[in-house]
């Protein structure tokens, strides 16, 4: 096994780890806030657009089979769902068109990742 990927994980959990983002966001380095902001940006916007495609009402009504809930909101519905039907609906919606980000690795980890964010902020909002 490569010593450089078990070092590099170490280094990124270490500093992930220590961060104290409650109190003083300026630990963050520039660039990484400047791409957060367009992560998330970018995957409210895929969500967004596919809100209106012929795969809205299929993903609404799995949401639905995961569980009735006033957790969280998905996008294109009035009704509320579960957390899970949420992050779900909104994780498929977000790469419904296959448009959300691909630079630099070209795979699409944001839309789990910000729409799992999205629910539990939404969730702890109530």
């Amino acid at each position: 096994m490569d010593n450089t990927s078990t070092d590099l994980t170490g280094a990124l959990a270490r500093f992930a780890s220590s961060l104290n983002l409650a109190d003083n966001l300026a630990d963050v380095p520039t660039d990484v806030k400047a791409d957060a902001r367009r992560l998330l940006l970018d995957s409210i916007g895929c969500i967004l657009a596919a809100a209106r495609t012929r795969m809205a009402p299929i993903v609404h009504g799995l949401a639905e089979f995961l569980g009735d809930g006033n957790a969280a909101s998905i996008a294109g519905r009035k009704q509320r769902a579960s957390l899970a039907g949420a992050v779900y609906a909104n994780g498929r919606l977000a790469n419904c068109m296959d448009l959300d980000e691909t630079f630099p690795v070209g795979h699409h980890f944001g839309a789990g990742a910000v729409v799992a964010a999205l629910a539990l902020a939404c969730q702890s909002a109530l």
